[in-house]
């Protein structure tokens, strides 16, 4: 049987975890979000450059 202490325990082990997966949640989208943009930023550098007319890439580039 458990005891009130040991259930309290429980909880606040739960409510932390569930902080710290809110936060690792939260900076894997602004990760993506950086490496969207860098990844675009990337892909417009390299459509000015090219020579090629048939380049195909997603998105807008900014100008």
């Amino acid at each position: 049987m458990r005891t009130q202490g040991c259930l309290q325990f429980e909880e606040e082990a739960d409510k932390e975890h569930k902080k710290m997966t809110d936060k690792i949640n939260e900076r894997t989208e602004v990760v993506k979000a950086s490496y969207k943009f860098v990844t675009e930023q990337l892909r417009c550098r390299l459509a000015s450059t090219s020579r090629a007319t048939d380049f195909v890439g997603g998105g807008q580039c900014a100008r």
